[in-house]
């Protein structure tokens, strides 16, 4: 018999254990004739699966798992078999996920009686594998061996939803589960409970504090009422503070202090009295004269603090004539009456209390003036008085009662204790001597003063003669006075004699031998006794012959001119005459003994006398002369013999005025005497050559530069000790600039090398190059100046100081790719496919199949296991890229039975798979007859589908779609921005910038927004548009490739990709209106219908 074409399709059962298939039973399908008489297959069927040998079917439902296993079946008759191939898979039921409660909210630091949370699986199928999207928060754990949640939490944590799968070869389930974590709340007192405050008054009490006992941050703070005025209450501590400045009654408030986990209270009770000021009374004693007004009165109280008095008392009766006023506490009026010193006690009162003093009155007698004229008296002894008796003078009331003398009167003087009189015959000389006298009554005492003198007879004083003139050192002085007069008892002179004069002030003789100088000069001598004193002059003169010397020589500099040098003493009216003669140049005057000119000769130091002759005196005085010699002529003496400075004059320490001192000059081997001998200075820094350490002035010293062009280290460099640059490059071999320039500041780091000057981490190599080196071997260019292991083109590509080894590039992921650079961040992600199986067509153009990657990090390759059939292409390089992202392409030229692949997408540090079966079948339709009843089935068969799916739309209500928009929860920022939730109360908010007048100027930060529909097409409202002048935009970084240009991707509105995702930055254009002036833009971007919102202010200056 003939033998048909044996085949089953689908030719992959893919089952689920314990379930009904579609698929099932699955028939065999013969093609051709010939009739088949039995049937056989090469292994026994998973349990629960049965073989039909009477037609080839395979029916059933599976009850065990199953690896994908290959299954062939004949179909046999007399002429042969026919036989096919079948592959089968049964995977595990996948049960379903719960998680009850799914909310569980939770206080921090609490043990929950909701943990641990295990899983609730409905339904068959063991799960081998548990996930969770993201990481609990702290103090929770998440069971990956059983999906359970358990732990205490340590952290608050903000409502967060979670997705959990449950994984077997079955594939997954998941739940979502939303975790809370709230604060714990402590227990809330105040101590006191009750405050009772003074009006105006600082309380101990106050502050008053908030006790919080036990864990948990208090965010808020309430009271139930307003407090008094001065009284204030902490919104962010639940403290109380202030100072009262009103009166209140008791009263009760309520304050409770709430966090996450909810609120507690507390209640106090508050009154505020009045104030009670200090009462006192200046003075506290008061002393008044009777019939007398007192400066004192009205006597007001004074009251030291604050507070209302509303009542005054005064305890006692007053004296006659004075009053308390009870409104005011004032007492006033003139006492008419005497009284001994009483205590009275006063108080103020008002609703605070009473605040008392005392206060003590006495009313005393008044007291007269009492005086006496005269009130000195000059007496003689033994002599009657005109003055006496004298008698005291009282003006005004009152009565004496007692007299009193504060000492003894000189003999035959008597003072009258009855009336206060003086009177009598003194026997006695008397000192001027000052008395006191009392006048008493019961208002107190009166005083006066009276001087009492008894003199004796006047003296009578002269000397002769009166004028004297003397010689110094020389003449001899003895001057007695001639007395005529009474005794004198003491003798003074002013002024004081000159030296060597003396005057005896016991005997007034004056006398002496001078030994100083003086003009004339008037002597005072006075004679004095008990009755008087007689003054007369004596005028005495001393004359001398001084020359004034300085250190005792007359120092002159040779061809320097003396104007004049005249005696500072001399003898009146005298000749003057000098031995030896002077020197050439210099002159002297006989009149006047002055010496002047200009000596035109040096001198050793010569003694000259000076005579000086006069009728009464001859005298003489050595001068000792020296002139010293001025080579270069500018009045300083070469030499001092030792001294820098002598006699007025500075030693010249240049003496032939070459810039070069004389030290210097000797040091240096030149002559210090001739003005052309100067001394070599290579690096003009005033030190010869001879004597320079650092001959060129780089800063390297001559015994570290041995100049042979071998550069072993810093501190051998092999440079040339008499050049700075010994490279000719421009930078000082050394530390130093040379005074006299030629180089710009080293020390160069390759002193020998033309090429290279700078080499910031010491590595031997320099960090820029300038033409070809000359080294042996050549140097080499550093690519890492700051030795920080990034080269200098990746920190200036990344914007970090290549010269600063602290200062480095982030890299998030550790790949070696900053973050600014990295397009692939190496960190988890996820892996799907639309789904997994590709049926194709042979012949026919596929439908790009893509992978959708999800997750924070990035694909940088692509693998697949396994050849893909002819035709059809895969992208195995950089994800993300035209071409090689991941994705199948092209069109079949080679049928394929149902084929498994492993798809890989790996970045360096993560790798994730997913596994699809790909076919490829023939047209089965087209060997047909173009005029079979099948090709009008091909024609008709899509009219009915399209007139049925018309009815499904039109008749069936449709449900309508709603695109994912841009949300707050699905955006991230890199880097973080500096505050903000991107809400519309509290918008992401950028770093602030500043721009140059028409720059475009773009955001620090990159915003990823993900899980939106896929082309999306996102709105983009600057809300203070008019005001920026539409100057806010966004730079779509999706649509940039490698050749774009800054600005040429700014956007009004965004597109989702394909994914479901969004990546931009913010964007200042200011090109188009250049701001004129500085100027500050406040932006404030909506993305979305669901509203993103970011806060970003531009400085242009």
């Amino acid at each position: 018999d003939q033998v048909p074409v044996l085949s089953y399709v689908p030719s992959s059962l893919n089952l689920t254990n314990n379930t009904v298939s579609i698929d099932l039973p699955l028939n065999a399908i013969l093609t051709g004739p010939g009739e088949i008489t039995s049937w056989a297959i090469n292994a026994t069927l998973p349990s629960g699966l049965n073989f039909g040998l009477n037609n080839g079917t395979i029916w059933g439902i599976p009850t065990q798992l199953f690896n994908t296993s290959n299954f062939t079946i004949w179909a046999n008759n007399s002429g042969g078999s026919s036989s096919a191939e079948i592959n089968i898979t049964i995977v595990d039921q996948v049960p379903v996920l719960s998680y009850v409660p799914n909310s569980l909210n939770l206080t921090n630091n609490t043990v929950s009686s909701d943990l641990p949370l295990a899983p609730t699986l409905t339904g068959p199928g063991e799960i081998t594998s548990w996930e969770i999207n993201a990481t609990l928060p702290a103090g929770l754990n998440f069971g990956t061996s059983n999906g359970t949640i358990w732990g205490i939490p340590t952290q608050l944590f903000t409502t967060s939803n979670f997705t959990i799968w449950a994984n077997n070869s079955g594939g997954s389930t998941s739940v979502e589960l939303n975790i809370t974590i709230v604060a714990q709340l402590p227990a809330l007192s105040y101590s006191p409970t009750s405050l009772n405050l003074t009006n105006n008054t600082v309380s101990s009490d106050l502050p008053l504090n908030a006790t919080l006992v036990g864990s948990g941050e208090i965010t808020s703070w309430a009271i139930n009422a307003t407090l008094p005025s001065g009284l204030n209450f902490g919104t962010n501590n639940g403290t109380i503070w202030g100072v009262p400045t009103q009166l209140f009654n008791t009263s009760n408030f309520t304050i409770w202090a709430n966090n996450s986990g909810g609120s507690l209270n507390a209640t106090i009770t508050l009154t505020i009295v009045d104030q009670l000021p200090q009462l006192s009374y200046t003075p506290s004693e008061l002393v008044l004269t009777n019939n007398t007004d007192s400066s004192e009165m009205p006597m007001v109280p004074y009251l030291n603090g604050s507070g209302e008095i509303l009542t005054w008392e005064l305890e006692g009766t007053l004296p006659s004539g004075l009053n308390f006023e009870t409104s005011n506490g004032t007492i006033w009026g003139i006492a008419n009456e005497l009284m001994p010193s009483t205590n009275y006690t006063i108080w103020a009162n008002n609703s605070g209390g009473s605040a008392s003093t005392q206060i003590s009155i006495t009313v005393v007698d008044q007291l007269p003036n009492l005086s006496y004229i005269p009130n000195t008296l000059e007496l003689t002894n033994n002599t009657e008085s005109e003055d006496f008796p004298l008698e005291a003078t009282l003006i005004g009331n009152g009565e004496i009662l007692t007299w009193e003398l504060s000492s003894e009167l000189p003999e035959g003087l008597l003072f009258g204790q009855n009336n206060g009189t003086f009177w009598g015959v003194p026997t006695e000389l008397y000192p001027p001597t000052n008395f006191t006298v009392w006048a008493n009554n019961s208002g107190g005492s009166v005083s006066a003063n009276i001087t009492i003198t008894v003199f004796d007879q006047v003296p009578v004083v002269s000397y002769d003669p009166s004028t004297v003139a003397l010689l110094n050192d020389s003449s001899v002085l003895q001057l007695i006075p001639i007395s005529t007069g009474g005794a004198i008892s003491s003798w003074t002179i002013d002024p004081q004699p000159s030296p060597g004069l003396y005057f005896d002030t016991e005997t007034g003789i004056f006398a002496g031998t001078p030994i100083q100088t003086a003009a004339s000069v008037q002597y005072l001598i006075t004679a004095s006794n008990d009755v008087g004193s007689i003054s007369v002059t004596v005028n005495i003169t001393v004359e001398d012959l001084e020359y004034e010397l300085m250190n005792g020589t007359l120092m002159l500099v040779n061809n320097s001119i003396l104007h004049a040098y005249p005696p500072i003493s001399e003898i009146f009216s005298a000749h003057y005459e000098i031995e030896p003669d002077l020197p050439d140049g210099l002159y002297f005057d006989s009149v006047n003994g002055t010496i002047w000119g200009t000596p035109i000769e040096v001198l050793q130091s010569t003694i000259f006398i000076v005579y000086a002759n006069n009728t009464l005196f001859n005298d003489t005085f050595s001068v000792l002369i020296e002139v010293v010699e001025d080579t270069d002529l500018d009045g300083l003496p070469d030499d001092l013999s030792g001294f820098d400075s002598f006699n007025g004059y500075i030693e010249d320490l240049d003496d032939d005025d070459d810039g070069f001192s004389d030290i210097m000059e000797v040091d240096c081997i030149t002559d210090p005497l001739d003005e052309n001998s100067i001394p070599n200075d290579l690096d003009g820094d005033g030190i010869c050559d001879a004597l320079d350490i650092d001959l060129d002035g780089d800063g390297l010293y001559n015994i570290i530069e041995d100049n042979s062009s071998v550069f072993k280290s810093k501190f051998n460099p092999g440079t040339n000790p008499t050049s700075p640059d010994s490279d000719g490059d421009g930078v000082c071999d050394g530390p130093k600039v040379p005074v006299n320039g030629g180089c710009t500041l080293g020390p160069d780091a390759f002193p020998l090398d033309p090429s290279a000057h700078t080499d910031t981490d010491g590595d031997g190599k320099p960090d820029n190059m300038y033409g070809n080196s000359t080294s042996e071997p050549p140097l080499e260019l550093d690519m890492d100046d700051d030795n920080d292991r990034w080269t200098d083109a990746d920190e200036v590509a990344c914007g970090t100081d290549s010269l600063d080894e602290l200062s480095i590039p982030n890299d998030t992921d550790g790949d070696g790719i900053c973050d600014n650079l990295d397009d692939v961040l190496d960190l988890p992600f996820n892996l799907t496919y639309p789904n997994t199986n590709l049926t194709l067509t042979l012949g026919e153009e596929m439908n790009a199949f893509l992978p959708n990657v999800t997750g924070l990090g990035g694909v940088s390759s692509w693998e697949i296991v396994g050849q893909l059939p002819g035709g059809l292409t895969f992208g195995e390089r950089q994800a993300r890229a035209s071409s090689l992202d991941g994705g199948i392409r092209g069109t079949p030229n080679e049928t394929l039975e149902p084929t498994e692949y492993t798809i890989w997408a790996n970045n360096s540090l993560h790798h994730r798979w997913y596994k699809i079966t790909l076919q490829v079948s023939e047209d089965s339709g087209a060997a047909e007859d173009e005029d079979s009843p099948i090709q009008w089935g091909y024609l008709f068969c899509p009219l009915i589908i399209l007139m049925l799916v018309f009815i499904v739309l039109v008749l069936i209500p449709k449900e309508k779609v709603k695109l994912k928009d841009a949300e707050p929860k699905n955006t991230k920022s890199k880097p973080k921005c500096k505050a903000g939730l991107g809400t519309k109360e509290e918008p992401f908010i950028l770093r602030s910038a500043t721009a140059q007048s028409g720059e475009l100027l773009l955001s620090k930060e990159t915003f990823t927004i993900n899980n939106i529909s896929p082309a999306n097409l996102l709105d983009i409202v600057d809300l203070n548009k008019m005001s920026n002048g539409g100057r806010f935009r966004l730079a779509n970084l999706q649509s940039r490739n490698d050749s774009s240009k800054q600005g040429e991707n700014l956007v009004s509105k965004i597109p989702s990709s394909e994914f479901g995702v969004v990546q931009f930055k913010l964007a200042f254009d200011d090109r188009d209106e250049p701001t004129e002036g500085e100027q500050t833009y406040h932006a404030k971007i909506k993305v979305g219908n669901e509203s993103v919102y970011f806060k970003w202010d531009v400085e242009v200056e």
